[in-house]
């Protein structure tokens, strides 16, 4: 820009001018452009590679839930035969007493092992948001006192005392997740009993507000340090306390903490080092008019009911040993039993021979389960014969292929016998003659009432003498003499023996012998 000063004749006198370099500016701008263009080319590697770990994540979490799916399979499947056989010898009226205890440990250390195995697939599934609330009318009331029978037999063993404390303003019937609302007291009174050597354990239910619930389990235990009150709820975690105490796979609290969430609620703990913990878990559970309904007195089958003519059953199963559990579990009933060991022999003999019940096996060589369904369920008459699909996968979606290829109902190994043979009678119509299940007394080393002035009082100083030596080999022979005619003796003896609860059979069999002398 200038401007040109003229005289009065015209002349130019003088010239202003203003220059101006924008060099500079044009660097800084194409600099500035420069820095732009690649913070964008930044921007998209990034989102490319969050992209990319992303879908890693995805991959492993995938290939993650598949291995503990196909690892869950490969251990179900021979837990099926060893809690399966344990469960007909548990039937078997032949066996002795000691005998019937060693069954009950093999199931009950079975049972615990197959727990642990479902608390990784469960954990699993709640990482993949593949858990759902199954809500339904739930008597509280109920279900409190039941896990108090069950918790307070624990605790006795232990020597400890056991209280129930539920109030006025606490609603007997709500709407809940019976199963999780379950699973999450059980855990937490579970660890009540483990981390307390002595003492008291406490459990306490309120009215927490409007249509919501909250619940408390106090004990006197071991405690938490202040450091490690925060690690209590992730997942494989314990504390110092928990691995002197050992055992479990560190997800119950985990587990539990997911299932509050899910419910609308949440678990806190309260603790101390040495002075015990509180465990609070409030949960969303709306008032509920109806009562659930109340589950039947415990039967067991004995035999299948008369009038119904031959029931021949089908099983097939690549697996022999399950076939041959099978085959046990059903013949003792009264049905006549034919094998298939894979898919395309069941559909030969299920079209030539018309079985009743076909007991299918999901995973089997060459030809599946669910292909074999869609193939018999397109060749048989309609009705003609109820399929029953048995499988140890943990696949959901496994399930839900077997059902819609037209199975009537679905078995997951490992299962109980009375769980098959209920399955029958409401899949395939069969029926059953039954009896009562006598549950029989738990004997609690902490509270044991045996009497042993039906013995000769020679026989109980001679019991007491060795127990008093802590000689076992010496104590198990003389309670072996019980076994034909005193077994409530023996097995009472037996339990307090192999506990080594010596102080207790000494105490006794002291008071036996001084309630003699002064009768």
């Amino acid at each position: 820009m200038s401007q040109t000063f003229r005289a009065a004749d015209g002349k130019p006198l003088r010239m202003i001018g203003i220059s101006y370099d924008f060099t500079g500016r044009k660097l800084v701008e194409t600099e500035l452009d420069q820095h732009r263009h690649h913070l964008e080319e930044l921007v998209e590697a990034r989102t490319r590679e969050l992209d990319s770990a992303k879908n890693a994540a995805e991959a492993a979490n995938q290939a993650k839930s598949v291995f503990l799916a196909n690892m869950s399979h490969e251990i179900r499947t021979p837990m099926n035969a060893v809690l399966g056989f344990a469960q007909l010898l548990e039937r078997d009226g032949s066996l002795s007493p000691p005998a019937r205890e060693k069954v009950a440990t093999i199931m009950k250390s079975g049972e615990h092992l197959l727990g642990i195995i479902n608390d990784i697939l469960e954990m699993s599934r709640i990482e993949a948001g593949r858990v759902e609330l199954r809500t339904g009318p739930v008597d509280l009331h109920n279900l409190l006192d039941d896990l108090a029978v069950m918790f307070r037999v624990r605790a006795e063993e232990k020597g400890l005392s056991f209280t129930l404390d539920y109030g006025e303003d606490l609603p007997r019937v709500v709407m809940a997740d019976t199963g999780k609302l379950r699973q999450v007291l059980i855990n937490l009174l579970g660890n009540a009993v483990k981390f307390t050597k002595q003492g008291s354990i406490t459990l306490i239910a309120r009215a927490a507000g409007t249509d919501r619930i909250a619940v408390e389990v106090r004990d006197t235990g071991i405690g938490i340090s202040p450091g490690e009150l925060g690690d209590v709820f992730r997942p494989f975690e314990r504390t110092r306390a928990g691995e002197q105490a050992a055992g479990g796979t560190g997800l119950g609290l985990a587990i539990s903490r997911e299932y509050a969430h899910l419910m609308g609620g949440e678990i806190s703990v309260e603790s101390g080092e040495g002075q015990g913990s509180c465990f609070r878990f409030e949960f969303r559970a709306a008032s509920a008019e109806a009562a659930p309904v109340a589950a039947e007195t415990g039967r067991r089958v004995t035999a299948l009911a008369p009038g119904q003519g031959t029931i021949h059953v089908l099983v097939a199963d690549d697996n022999p040993t399950n076939r041959f559990l099978l085959r046990e579990m059903l013949e003792l009933a009264g049905f006549i039993v034919d094998e298939a060991c894979d898919g395309p022999e069941a559909i030969a003999k299920a079209t030539s021979g018309l079985p009743r019940i076909v007991l299918m096996d999901l995973v089997m060589p060459g030809m599946s389960g669910i292909e074999a369904t869609r193939i018999l369920r397109d060749t048989l008459p309609p009705e003609s014969t109820a399929i029953i699909g048995i499988s140890a996968s943990a696949f959901a979606d496994d399930e839900r292929r077997f059902l819609e290829a037209g199975i009537n109902a679905f078995i997951s190994k490992p299962f109980r016998v009375e769980e098959l043979f209920d399955v029958l009678a409401r899949h395939a119509g069969v029926a059953f003659e039954t009896e009562v299940i006598q549950a029989a007394a738990p004997v609690s080393s902490g509270a044991v009432d045996l009497d042993l002035s039906v013995l000769p009082l020679e026989t109980v100083r001679e019991l007491g003498a060795a127990a008093g030596r802590l000689d076992l080999r010496e104590v198990r022979e003389i309670v072996a003499r019980f076994d034909d005619g005193h077994p409530i003796l023996y097995a009472g003896l037996t339990r307090l023996a192999a506990e080594f609860r010596f102080d207790r059979i000494v105490s006794m069999c002291e008071s036996t012998t001084t309630g003699n002398v002064n009768g």
